[in-house]
């Protein structure tokens, strides 16, 4: 992506504290096995907006790392949530760091979901490419998982990415 050194620092950071929101969530609702009430669905959904306060009271230099927070269920379009009182297209940080939290959230076995293989993590993407993710990031980050598909194996089909 011919990223400066200063780019990839603030991108790393964004990406180590985009989910800090979720401190203010009740362990049962992020632990729960079962799907959530529309209630708890509310209350997971108010995540975003309180992980930008928590970091821009923490820092200034966090700037960027709140608005990754804050818009990091945002799709390209600007659907999704918060839900957004004027539609816009999220900053460039939050859409590489929704890229990875979807691909963390496919990729990772959770109690009420198998891991997903790499080859339909990466259609996903493609099918959302222009409307949920950036196609330049999409095709990037596709690139680079068949660059490194024989240092991952397929859970489901036993092999690496094809």
């Amino acid at each position: 992506m011919e990223l400066e050194s200063d780019e990839i620092q603030t991108i790393a950071e964004a990406a180590l504290l985009y989910d800090i929101g979720k401190v203010t969530v009740p362990v049962e609702i992020l632990e729960k096995p079962d799907s959530l009430t529309d209630e708890e669905w509310v209350i997971l959904c108010r995540h975003p907006v309180a992980g930008a306060r928590i970091l821009l009271r923490s820092a200034e230099e966090l700037g960027l790392a709140a608005v990754a927070a804050y818009e990091h269920h945002l799709d390209l379009d600007g659907t999704g949530y918060p839900d957004l009182h004027f539609p816009r297209t999220p900053h460039r940080i939050s859409q590489v760091v929704r890229l990875c939290d979807v691909f963390d959230a496919m990729r990772t076995r959770r109690h009420y979901e198998a891991a997903q293989p790499l080859s339909a993590i990466v259609k996903v993407f493609r099918e959302g490419s222009g409307t949920k993710f950036a196609p330049d990031l999409v095709e990037t980050f596709a690139r680079m998982l068949l660059g490194w598909s024989d240092r991952f194996i397929d859970a489901d089909a036993g092999q690496g990415l094809v």
